[in-house]
């Protein structure tokens, strides 16, 4: 009964933690306000990552209080808060 319990438990905990990551979507695009197709989306510190499409839009599994990490060929690593919100809008800077 008690090895019941505890998988009970840990099987509840372990959903909890599931239902708790949010799916976030953003697109990413630079100061001209033009699309940064194919950049790389992380969240800091983990290895969750996708690559933004064509559009420049992207979707990734992040909570509030997470940092995405932005990067493409030719622009400055950006660092973005996640809030409440399930959008993100992420403006780069040109490398020089």
């Amino acid at each position: 009964m008690r090895k019941i319990v505890s998988l009970l438990t840990l099987l509840l905990l372990t959903t909890a933690a599931a239902w708790s990551q949010g799916k976030v979507s953003g697109t990413v695009r630079d100061q001209n306000g033009d699309p940064v197709p194919f950049a790389t989306v992380n969240v800091k510190g983990t290895k969750v990552s996708v690559a933004a499409d064509a559009n420049a839009s992207f979707a990734i599994n992040a909570k509030a209080g997470d940092v995405l990490v932005i990067t493409a060929v030719g622009y400055q690593a950006l660092e973005v808060p996640v809030t409440n919100a399930a959008t993100v809008s992420a403006v780069m800077t040109r490398a020089t």
